[in-house]
């Protein structure tokens, strides 16, 4: 993995573990095309914070309309476009992988909670 590019900057790699570091992330949530660099970032995180790097999770590729994996390089709008709730992403994309119950939570009862703005805003 470079971890710094021949342009002189910091590459990907080493920006995305300072900034989870930085910003106290907890909870990395990515699609399955970044689990080779999610793997390397974890040893890496290893090296620059004390904080547990285990709490990550790779879901199936999002795609567009179109087929192809949802992407603002390709010009999508992101997932507020493909997902109109904050629920249907946790329910479509998340909810196969987490079982029965989220944190004690059935998927009824998180579909019933009223949306955090602050998350959705990001998505």
């Amino acid at each position: 993995m470079v971890l710094w590019r021949k342009d002189d900057l910091p590459s990907y790699q080493l920006v995305s573990v300072l900034e989870d570091r930085d910003n106290g992330t907890t909870d990395i949530i990515r699609g399955l095309d970044l689990l080779p660099s999610s793997l390397f970032q974890s040893e890496f995180y290893q090296h620059f914070s004390p904080q547990d790097f285990s709490r990550s999770f790779h879901h199936a590729l999002i795609t567009a309309e179109a087929g192809h994996k949802l992407s603002k390089s390709q010009g999508d709008q992101g997932l507020r476009e493909k997902f109109k709730k904050p629920h249907d992403f946790f329910e479509k994309v998340l909810w196969p992988f987490l079982g029965s119950e989220y944190e004690g939570l059935s998927l009824e009862e998180l579909k019933a909670m009223p949306p955090d703005p602050r998350i959705f805003k990001k998505l």
